[in-house]
């Protein structure tokens, strides 16, 4: 049923008509409306950081986090681009490209989420010394709320970019690949096309409308914390 409908979007984008005319339309619409979305939730996004601080009786969680983190998606990144040449043959020229770019795009992206590790006043996060455990921990799990705030404006061009990636390659193999001899030896089939340009416009459009669910997942969950910490300062109060 899923190749059914990849081959549907990829016969509709082929054939052109009315069909590929509409699909095409409805995508510039949504695109449209996901860039300003982007933009508008973009700096409501900062905002929100600025109007809610977040509190830590020190630094030193953060810190060694991020040196775990920077180590394992270092060795991921190496590991990933060493094994792409035994892939190779299985891959394809334009398999191994899409492949390189994938990984380079998603170390990027796991490395500036590690940065905010050794910057978090990014995330409006002050020590307080006074801190206790119990609000280290609602403050760690709210500055972990704050990571996709902070970078939302990133993960919206990365996750754009990513699915201009796929839309590209589904562009390649219109022009260069020859369906009917892919077909009979074995590589690529004719639905991958389908694959590329679908898996391309969910990449696409998710980021378009990244910042805008950032946005409301934390007015969703923040309250919560907000609500726990002021549960602990009950017994402070007068003291």
């Amino acid at each position: 049923m899923v190749n059914f409908g990849f081959l549907i979007l990829q016969d509709s984008l082929l054939v052109g008509g009315f069909r590929g005319l509409l699909f095409a339309l409805v995508v510039v619409f949504l695109t449209l409306i996901g860039l300003n979305f982007s933009k508008k939730f973009g700096e409501a996004n900062e905002e929100l950081i600025s109007a809610n601080p977040t509190t830590l009786s020190n630094k030193i969680i953060l810190q060694i986090t991020g040196v775990i983190l920077f180590l394992v998606v270092t060795a991921f990144w190496i590991l990933s681009l060493a094994s792409i040449p035994d892939l190779a043959e299985y891959l394809g020229v334009v398999g191994v490209i899409q492949s390189i770019l994938i990984t380079i795009f998603s170390a990027a992206y796991m490395y500036a989420i590690i940065a905010i590790y050794f910057q978090p006043d990014r995330a409006n996060l002050k020590i307080d010394k006074s801190s206790s455990v119990a609000e280290d921990l609602i403050g760690l799990t709210s500055f972990g709320l704050k990571i996709p705030l902070v970078l939302s404006s990133f993960i919206s061009k990365f996750l754009m970019i990513t699915g201009a990636l796929y839309l590209l390659v589904a562009f390649l193999q219109v022009v260069f690949l020859n369906f009917d001899y892919y077909l009979l030896d074995g590589g690529y089939y004719p639905e991958t096309l389908g694959v590329n340009v679908f898996t391309g416009l969910i990449y696409f459009l998710s980021g378009a409308f990244a910042p805008f669910l950032f946005y409301l997942l934390f007015l969703v969950f923040f309250p919560i914390y907000n609500y726990l910490l002021a549960i602990l300062h009950i017994p402070k109060i007068g003291k």
